[in-house]
């Protein structure tokens, strides 16, 4: 089902925290607002993979006058429907250049109540934050991102309460078309002649193969491209396009 925005872009799924989160996280207001009461066990994430350049607006609430410390903002590769609450972290990892990926500030940014900190990524790895409205700043650049990636934060620190706004972009529910507009926007939309995007993700031995193929054919960035109807790539059932 889709829904509409003020300003008529579809909407696949609005955007609101996951049902996944730490123990000392309370969500309301549809799972729009997240509260913290103690410290730890406070991690969050959006409840769908954000797209390149879709901006996450995380608009600060309440600020705590008995904790000090920065939230911290990241992506995640890991599907949080993967995690139980014996395997959730407690607190946000370290960056990792694979399954997660948490910039570091190069100086305190200046958190203030009823501020918007915003958060986007491109394919080509680029993590950029805005802390105060002043602009967005690189924080990180990782290896390109070609795989469905959540948002994470951890609401920890001096901010108690937050919420995540709706951000009015195009999103494609399915991973399929996801793994296209990675690739348009990673070859900097060059379309491919009949270019057919499979699967974008761990491309691992078992899951996908290439029979009968020729130079139309390729594996690349995490990508199974099938330029030409003459090219064949053979793909587990789980992963192959209904």
């Amino acid at each position: 089902m889709a829904f509409q925005t003020k300003s008529n872009k579809p909407i696949a799924e609005p955007l609101h925290f996951h049902t996944v989160h730490g123990d000392q996280i309370r969500l309301s207001d549809n799972n729009s607002r997240a509260t913290r009461d103690r410290l730890n066990n406070t991690l969050l994430f959006t409840n769908r993979p954000i797209l390149a350049n879709e901006i996450v607006e995380l608009y600060i609430e309440e600020l705590s006058t008995e904790f000090y410390g920065l939230i911290r903002i990241g992506l995640t590769t890991i599907d949080p429907g993967s995690f139980t609450q014996q395997t959730l972290p407690k607190t946000m990892p370290a960056s990792d250049n694979r399954d997660w990926f948490v910039p570091s500030p190069r100086s305190p940014p200046n958190i203030m109540k009823n501020k918007t900190i915003y958060l986007k990524y491109t394919t080509e790895g680029d993590i950029l934050i805005d802390y105060d409205g002043t602009g967005f700043i690189k924080y990180l650049t990782v290896p390109p991102i070609t795989k469905d990636i959540w948002c994470a934060l951890d609401l920890n620190g001096v901010v108690a309460q937050i919420r995540l706004t709706q951000s009015e972009v195009n999103v494609l529910a399915n991973s399929v078309d996801r793994a296209r507009a990675r690739y348009l926007q990673y070859t900097n939309n060059r379309k491919k002649e009949n270019a057919s995007i499979y699967y974008s993700g761990e491309l691992a031995p078992g899951f996908v193969t290439m029979s009968d193929c020729d130079e139309n054919s390729e594996i690349s960035e995490n990508i199974a491209v099938k330029k030409k109807s003459t090219a064949a790539i053979v793909i587990n059932e789980m992963l192959k396009r209904s």
